[in-house]
């Protein structure tokens, strides 16, 4: 029996298509192309129907694909500004109606082509011709929304007191119905890129409380959002949402995932975007390899990211501020740690990129700035990490313990979800008093907060 990949590979050899000449053919990106024809993804149904138009099988390719959409798939004019203000407009209700009264059920968690495919127009879809000049607010209003969303995501990014999901839903709520009104171009644009910048804290919020799926929605809405802007600054806004969307599928330990997004990214953002936007995404990029125990990639992409921000001006946008050089060192040493654990679980001798992440990190810790109170949470949760599997077991214990005073003020589900990748990483050094004594009062915080 004839299956899909075999007609569409016999359809590449008749019309001597390689893999890359095929994915721009069909405007498609190259990575994803291969995974489908070398059998890694399943083709989704919009794919098929498209192979299927672009190598003239007259059905056949189509027929051989998925038999019906997924019932959330996004139809193809997800990406237009009307169907990016109609899907913000839908997800607002839904937030701010509260979760007894929802008007839809909140989606699964998207991996692998399921997600992919549905960012490739980030790259692939042409930005929004203006529209005609037309207007209903000014410049002033349209300030104060930027002046609030930048709060916001000031807020967010610093320790989240004070911040309430429903003040940045209700702030998005506000900017979309902006949106419904046709405006001048430029205001239009500007309202497009508050909309991705409330999306993304939102995305953000959602992320750190554990609720991926709202998180996907929110981040996947602040991708359209940048995009539909027209601006120039959105590509660069885009990108920023892509790292936090690659961040997450790593937190979901989808790291093949968190490559592709990140290359979205890059694609997207374009060679002339600032270094320090590029060397962020190269982190990304880097922290992937380190997940799947890559250490040359990851050598080589941290690298890269190192020099891309020596090369950094202060010419960057605000929302790229926050990656500065303790970011930059800190998640660097992440990955050190992360590099030695699987080298630590696979027998191997780990001890140099153990003592590389606490050299890293203990540098990102001085660089820290007194407000950046979770970045140091994090900060002293990774040492803490590392000096365990350097056998500092009285070490290991004082910086989760500085770390726990930090959580104590600061809201934070991430935080505490990595404490207790400190307890689980602990048990087979609770032999040692201290670390028993530390894993007794972390086990007791998590029931105290379940």
């Amino acid at each position: 029996m004839t299956t899909f990949r075999d007609l569409l590979r016999r359809l590449m050899t008749e019309q001597k298509l390689s893999v890359r000449g095929l994915a721009k053919k069909a405007n498609y990106d190259a990575a994803y192309v291969s995974r489908v024809v070398n059998g890694v993804w399943d083709p989704s149904r919009r794919f098929a129907r498209r192979l299927d138009e672009v190598l003239g099988a007259d059905g056949r390719l189509a027929a051989l694909g998925p038999p019906e959409e997924t019932p959330d798939e996004v139809p193809p004019d997800a990406w237009t500004p009307h169907e990016v203000v109609g899907e913000a407009r839908r997800l607002a209700d839904a937030d701010l109606a509260g979760p007894d009264r929802r008007s839809r059920p909140r989606p699964r968690v998207l991996n692998g082509p399921d997600l992919l495919e549905r960012l490739e127009p980030w790259i692939t879809r042409p930005v929004p011709a203006p529209a005609a000049p037309r207007g209903a607010i000014g410049p002033d209003e349209v300030e104060r929304i930027e002046a609030g969303a930048r709060l916001l995501h000031r807020w967010e990014t610093r320790h989240r007191l004070g911040v309430r999901s429903k003040a940045v839903v209700g702030q998005l709520a506000e900017v979309v119905g902006l949106l419904a009104v046709p405006q001048d171009p430029e205001i239009t644009g500007r309202l497009f890129i508050a909309l991705a910048e409330l999306a993304k804290v939102a995305g953000s919020m959602a992320f750190d409380a554990g609720h991926h799926p709202v998180a996907q929605e929110y981040y996947r809405l602040a991708v359209r959002a940048a995009h539909a802007s027209g601006l120039p600054r959105g590509r660069l806004l885009g990108a920023h949402v892509l790292a936090a969307l690659a961040r997450q599928q790593l937190d979901l330990d989808q790291p093949g995932d968190a490559l592709e997004i990140v290359r979205l990214a890059l694609d997207g953002a374009g060679a002339d975007a600032p270094p320090q936007v590029r060397a962020m995404l190269q982190t990304r990029q880097a922290w992937a390899y380190a997940r799947t125990g890559r250490v040359q990639a990851y050598h080589r992409a941290a690298g890269l990211a190192e020099e891309q921000f020596d090369a950094a001006s202060d010419d960057v946008p605000y929302f790229a501020r926050s990656f500065d050089r303790a970011e930059l060192v800190g998640t660097v040493g992440a990955g050190y740690r992360r590099l030695a654990a699987v080298q630590a679980a696979s027998g191997l001798d780990h001890r140099e990129l153990t003592a590389r992440s606490v050299r890293h990190i203990s540098t990102a810790l001085e660089l820290r700035r007194p407000q950046q109170a979770r970045n140091r949470a994090f900060d002293l949760i990774g040492l803490s990490r590392s000096y365990l599997l350097a056998g500092e077991r009285e070490r290991s214990v004082a910086a989760v313990r500085d770390a726990v005073a930090i959580c104590d003020t600061i809201r934070s589900g991430r935080a505490e979800r990595r404490l207790m990748d400190w307890h689980a990483e602990a048990a087979p050094y609770a032999d040692a008093p201290v670390v028993a004594a530390m894993r007794a009062d972390l086990a007791e915080r998590s029931r105290e907060s379940a």
